[in-house]
């Protein structure tokens, strides 16, 4: 028997691509650090906003105020940031390391390397936000015991917006990894994801406003569309994800996209990024 015969190749399983995607996962101190700040970050800003409303408040506001979505709004506007940056280094910085070469030696078809990371982004983005809401409640409860305001973790819709700030952060972390899959580059990849979640929603409330001041006695079809259009921005459409039902006062021209619609719309910037990043893994080179 020949011991330098060839035994065929190596063909990985899909769980052996998970393994080997959460060793070069857990194996980055980056991403230690990028998780860290999340949690730290998010609890503090929880704990500074409740201890100033338990300094400043009176009873009768806070008497309307839920937990889910004190604790929602520190945590989304953190982790907008923090799980997008994660999604992108998970992909660019193989990519700037040459690793990805390695990684896609051994698993030629290549789509599956990207659904390991992608398993491993949603299993982390997941754990993290729910230490995060978790430890955030329990700086709330210290601070709010007694106040008035609705600290229940279950009843009404609190439960329902807690969890929807966890769909919230997997979806902008998996955002972040089809934009890295798809540039390749830290600096290009994170530069768009800025812009998607932070200077696009800041130049729709320009046009908002805009749209509004100029409508003394009733919206043209222009600005019904500019209406629409923000709706449809990732950030927005999340937006009945992390809020109370029936709180919205706004208004001006809607969709009404409700959590179904808005749940649907970031899915759908994550196609948009993910279709032309697959094709591009499938037919190009690595560079």
């Amino acid at each position: 028997m020949n011991p330098y015969a060839s035994v065929g190749p190596i063909r990985l399983s899909l769980i052996g691509i998970i393994r080997s995607e959460w060793i070069k996962f857990a194996s980055l101190r980056t991403n230690h650090l990028v998780l860290s700040f999340f949690i730290i970050v998010s609890v503090g800003f929880n704990a500074i906003l409740c201890f100033g409303l338990y300094r400043n408040g009176n009873t009768d506001d806070l008497a309307g105020l839920h937990i889910s979505e004190l604790i929602a709004q520190m945590t989304i506007m953190v982790g907008t940031l923090v799980s997008g940056v994660l999604g992108v280094l998970s992909m660019t910085h193989e990519y700037s390391s040459g690793l990805i070469r390695s990684s896609f030696t051994a698993v030629p078809r290549r789509l599956p390397v990207v659904v390991g990371k992608a398993v491993i982004l949603i299993i982390t983005a997941s754990v993290t936000s729910l230490v995060a809401i978790a430890l955030s409640y329990l700086a709330a409860w210290m601070f709010l015991r007694g106040t008035g305001v609705d600290l229940s973790f279950y009843a009404g819709e609190n439960g329902r917006i807690l969890g929807g700030v966890v769909l919230y952060v997997v979806t902008v972390t998996l955002l972040g990894l089809m934009v890295g899959s798809l540039i390749h580059t830290t600096p290009g990849a994170l530069a768009v994801i800025i812009a998607v979640a932070f200077v696009l929603p800041l130049g729709a409330d320009l046009l908002h406003n805009l749209a509004v001041n100029s409508a003394p006695g009733g919206y043209a079809l222009w600005q019904r569309l500019i209406f629409y259009a923000i709706e449809l921005l990732p950030t927005e459409a999340g937006e009945p994800l992390v809020t109370w039902a029936g709180t919205t006062s706004d208004l001006t021209p809607s969709l009404h996209l409700g959590i179904i619609g808005g749940v649907a719309v970031m899915w759908a910037w994550v196609l948009v990024f993910a279709i032309p990043a697959l094709i591009r893994l499938r037919v190009r080179d690595v560079a």
